[in-house]
């Protein structure tokens, strides 16, 4: 049975699972769509048609397109957009099954084993953090998230 701070603590573990499961839910989407945009210009930019009414505009717009889309190719290769998009699904499912485990002891708290399931599942959530450290910390969506999973919760909080 776990005792009431152990049952804080339990709240306040899946509250935070939750929470860093949508967080890494949005990164995923958002370095797709980053990734899907930069192709798409590099794709457009390096096109034959782009490039032969460039040329009627003005003689010097294919040279920069050219420039253009090196650039946005380069970034492609070092930004790694597609690699951060799906560690960040896998964080998220990793979070996400997280928090249900929380939610399930959240329902039997009362329990013998509950001691020492809330102790294993504090332990994946440390190993779970350490693979998260390589994304920056954006601690404006992070707490955007967390006021909606609160909220989703029942509690009051205007965003």
């Amino acid at each position: 049975m776990l005792q009431e701070t152990q049952q804080y603590r339990l709240y306040k573990e899946w509250i935070g699972a939750e929470t860093r499961s949508l967080f890494f839910a949005e990164k995923a989407h958002r370095s797709l769509d980053l990734q899907r945009w930069v192709t798409l210009a590099s794709l457009a930019l390096s096109s034959g048609a782009v490039v032969t009414i460039a040329v009627k505009v003005d003689p010097i717009v294919p040279a920069l397109f050219s420039v253009v889309t090196a650039l946005l190719s380069a970034y492609s290769i070092v930004a790694q957009n597609q690699k951060k998009a799906v560690d960040a699904a896998d964080l998220h499912s990793k979070w996400n099954k997280l928090s249900m485990a929380y939610a399930r002891l959240w329902e039997r708290w009362y329990t013998d084993e509950a001691v020492e399931e809330l102790n294993g599942l504090e332990e994946m959530s440390a190993e779970i953090s350490k693979t998260s450290s390589s994304f920056p910390n954006d601690e404006k969506a992070m707490k955007r998230w967390e006021i909606r999973v609160l909220q989703e919760h029942g509690h009051e909080i205007e965003a």
